[in-house]
């Protein structure tokens, strides 16, 4: 699959990325067939219950999460990303689990969309790069999560 400059370039920089060699990185974009996705305003790049097999990388946009509650069925979260930021992880995760939430885009969202099937076809190498940084990426994610909550001022 042939993607573009400016996509192999973001993709490049992402932190699903980070320490891949050249060879490793072609052959990753090779197996994982990343795709480029526009979804238009007010539509969902995942609706909850949705089966978890991919991940997207932020190009640009920004999403509500639609989450319901027992106390607020329609409790909805504002969420901007920065580019080349990913979103959607429990698609490696926990592949074939249900989505929690509703993502929405909130004006038109570019996205890389990065299925979790091809990673069995990497070697092995990139396969243990690639699950640790999606684990340096959830650890980021809880700490400034956390942080967030501890520092709500800030």
């Amino acid at each position: 699959m042939d993607i573009s400059e400016p996509t192999k370039l973001l993709l490049r920089q992402c932190k699903l990325f980070e320490g891949f060699n050249d060879e490793q990185f072609d052959q990753a974009i090779k197996c994982l067939s990343p795709r480029h996705l526009t979804i238009a305003d007010g539509k969902p790049l995942y609706r909850r219950g949705d089966i978890s097999d991919k991940c997207w990388i932020i190009v640009s946009g920004r999403f509500a999460i639609h989450s319901p509650g027992l106390l607020h069925p329609n409790t909805q979260q504002h969420l901007s990303y920065e580019i080349g930021e990913v979103t959607g992880l429990q698609g490696f995760i926990d592949a074939g689990s249900p989505r929690p939430v509703t993502l929405l885009a909130e004006g038109k969202l570019e996205v890389i969309e990065i299925p979790e099937s091809g990673i069995a076809n990497m070697n092995q190498e990139s396969q243990i790069r690639f699950v640790n940084n999606i684990s340096n990426i959830l650890l980021q994610k809880i700490m400034k999560s956390r942080f967030s909550i501890t520092n709500p001022d800030l």
